[in-house]
Parts: C-alpha cells; structure tokens; sequence
C-alpha cells in the first residue's frame, strides 16, 4: 500500500512558507507559487507531485535491503531527524558532517571499529579491571565523542541505497558526496536552494519543525513500508550489562540526559536496582535541589538569543548564567534557542509571576472575587478558589509556568533548573521581545 499524501496537512503545518522574494534562486522558479508580501509561496501541489514520484522510490530501495540514511545537522531538526531514522532502524546524521563520511569509507570505517571496540570493552568489565577510575572516565569521554561523530552510522555496511537530506543548502557537502558516489539524493528544497543535481527534489519549508515532522513522517512510513523494520514491531534487542548488573546503554544515557559523571550516573542506576526511569527520577530530583540552592547566586554574563518561524515571528530574548565560559557552551545557546522557541510558540507576556504588574493584578483579582460562581461560596473559602483562578489565569501568559513544548511532562521553569543543575551556574531569563507580522502590540 503506497504513502497517501495529504496536501491539507501540508499547508496547515505551514511546508508552503518559502524565504523572502531577496534570498531566493531562479532555478526554484518552477516550484513557487506566488509571491506574499516579502516572501515566496511554494506550490503544494508540486511538493505532493514530488512526494508521489519520491515516495515509492524510496519504498523500493528499502525493499531491495538497502539502508537510507537520514541526514539533518541544523540545529532545530535534528531531535526529529534522530528519532524518525531509530524509529525504523536506519542510519542517520545529525551531527556535523564530517568531510568524506561516504566517499573516505576507510577512514571512516577506522573509526567505527575504534568505537565498537571501546564500547565492547566498557560494557564487558575489562577497562574498568585494567585502568583506575579517572582513566575509565577518559574512555567514557572518548566514546561518547566518537559516538556524537558516527554512532548514527556505525551500523551502516558499505554505502547506502539513498540519502534523505532535510536541507539541501546546510547539508551542502553530504549532497555532493552521495552525487560523486551515485547514490540517489532525496531532498527538502526551500526556495533559497539550487535544486540543480538533487535526484528527488521536495519543495517545502525546511525551517518550520512542524512541517519537517510531517515530511519525515511521510519518507520513513515509505522506508518502513519497503524494509519492513519499524523497531516497534522488532523483537527487543538485550540490553548490554556490565558486571554490576546495570545497562550500559542506560548509564550513557543518563548521563546525556543530566550531565552527571560515569560514576554518579552507574550509583543511581545500581541503587534503582537497572530501573531507568526511577534513577532519571532521583537523579533530576537532586538536580531540582542543586538548582534551588544556586537560584540567588548573581547571574550577569549570558547571551542575547534571536529566532524567526518562517519569517512572520520574531523573538529576541536575553538569558543570563554567571559566566562567560558557561555562556559559550552549546548546551546553554542550545537552552537559549528553546527558550526563544518557546517564547515564539506560547507567546507568554511576561517570563515570571514577578514581572506581572501590581495593578494588573489587582484588576483580575477583583474581576474574580464578584463573580457570580464566587458568590456561593463560604466567605473563608473564597480567598483560596481566588488564588488558584489567579494562578490558572496567568499559568499560559507566564513563561515559566507555560508547559515546555518540547517535552509536555514538565514546565519551563522546570527544564531550566535542570539546565542549571547540568550546568552549576544559576540560569536567569531576564527579558524577551516578541513580534508578529501585522500583530501591533
């Protein structure tokens, strides 16, 4: 059963929204279909022309063994890119491209065996016997390095069948590379991109998260269609342990996802006895605490963050940590372009309860203390049902009591105290501007 492509999803995810008429190439010309104030259209209608031509393509490469291997290194898409390659068990890269990744396989191939050695090595005990703590962390290091480089292709066996590319002109090098080798390129082609030598050509947004979901939605349903490998419907694979019992898989990724150390990440995860999600838990949990005990430390040094969704929403907002080392590390300008993420999305008016005007406040809260509803109610419970509406009202309008939209199970507020507790430093937004094109304030 073929890939059926809704054009009604397409336009609602916002695939359409091209770059301003300034930044485009002639040769996209075939592929706009109009011309919006400053921007250009893309005609749908060829983006779902191109999907129906691209899409069995890719089902029949699948089909014959081969792998695809995604490719999406700009910032924003590669959390999308990663989890819809592991969906269906192919290779992928989101992190730098790394020159001759297909066309230098020995060097490459190299490297992938230093890895899997290294791994095989962690996870059966030996380093751990042979070399003292400081030197086994010196190793964790070296495979976690190694694995940012090529854990998405370590599994990759000679060259694929087809290469997905979310965007043509970041994953410039990548494209070229699949050409010299003939290897069928697959692309998302904004109108800034010379379409010139990319196989499949996919006209679409290839800034809006949104719309990158759906496209990527639609290439693996056609891999997973022709390879028939969509892990959910795998047999599980068993997990490696060490010798204390505990996954190694699971240690590594606690440790990504709290920036704790080898040891402290292999203590929690013995004490929850293998549980994952239980030492996530208690490990996020002393994070929270950390935090809180760094939360009046003076943060002065920081960044000033900027983000356009589809050049009609502007953010500009201000985030502040303690130091400047801090402030150039990629975890925090990755927390500041969420954040300004965030602030584009939900578009609260105020970063926290502090900065809600006095007056404004007092306005509501008599608005809600004559209401009607208010009225049937005992005279010393009133007070508190007038706080918790007051803390409804404003939870959307507040930037750290909005619910993060990249991970719904927790608040703002929340994923920056983890940051603050990954980082040691306390974490400040202090201001952010918002504008919306035609929206006057």
């Amino acid at each position: 059963m073929s890939v059926k492509v809704d054009i009604k999803a397409l336009l609602e995810s916002g695939v359409h929204f091209g770059h301003k008429t300034s930044r485009w190439h002639p040769k996209m010309a075939p592929y706009i279909h109009s011309k919006r104030q400053d921007s250009h259209i893309i005609d749908l209608v060829k983006t779902v022309e191109a999907l129906d031509k691209a899409l069995p393509e890719l089902t029949k490469i699948a089909g014959s063994g081969r792998k695809v291997l995604f490719v999406g290194t700009k910032k924003q898409a590669k959390d999308v890119v990663r989890q819809a390659a592991e969906k269906i068990n192919q290779p992928y890269v989101v992190e730098r491209w790394i020159g001759g990744m297909l066309t230098n396989g020995s060097t490459i191939t190299q490297q992938i065996k230093k890895l899997k050695n290294l791994e095989k090595r962690m996870a059966s005990g030996d380093l751990e016997k042979r070399y003292n703590k400081l030197e086994v962390q010196r190793f964790q290091e070296e495979i976690d390095s190694l694995n940012i480089k090529y854990g998405g292709i370590k599994d990759l066996m000679g060259k694929p069948g087809a290469v997905v590319v979310v965007d043509a002109l970041t994953d410039a090098n990548a494209v070229r590379e699949a050409q010299t080798l003939g290897v069928p390129v697959f692309a998302i082609v904004d109108t800034n991109v010379n379409p010139t030598g990319i196989d499949y050509v996919i006209p679409g947004n290839d800034d809006a998260i949104k719309g990158v979901q759906l496209l990527l939605d639609y290439f693996t349903e056609a891999v997973a269609e022709g390879a028939g490998s969509v892990k959910t419907e795998e047999k599980p694979v068993k997990k490696r342990r060490n010798r204390m019992g505990v996954s190694v898989d699971d240690i590594k990724k606690l440790r990504e996802l709290t920036g704790v150390g080898l040891t402290d990440a292999k203590k929690a995860l013995v004490e929850a006895d293998g549980d994952f999600d239980k030492a996530l838990e208690e490990m996020r949990k002393k994070g929270l605490t950390k935090a809180e005990k760094k939360g009046d430390r003076e943060a002065r040094e920081g960044l000033i963050e900027s983000y356009v969704h589809s050049g009609r929403i502007g953010v500009i907002v201000e985030v502040n940590c303690e130091t400047d080392f801090v402030a150039r590390l990629d975890d925090f300008k990755t927390l500041a372009h969420e954040i300004a993420m965030q602030i584009a999305a939900m578009n609260p008016k105020y970063a926290s309860t502090e900065d809600i005007p006095a007056e404004e406040m007092e306005r509501v809260k008599a608005e809600l203390m004559v209401s009607e509803a208010l009225a049937s109610k005992p005279e010393e419970m009133r007070e508190k049902i007038v706080t918790g509406q007051l803390n409804k009202h404003f939870a959307e309008q507040v930037l750290m009591s909005q619910t993060y939209i990249l991970d719904d199970s927790k608040t703002v507020e929340q994923h920056i105290k983890e940051a603050i507790a990954k980082l040691g430093e306390n974490i400040v937004v202090r201001q952010f501007k918002r504008i919306e094109l035609g929206v006057s304030e």
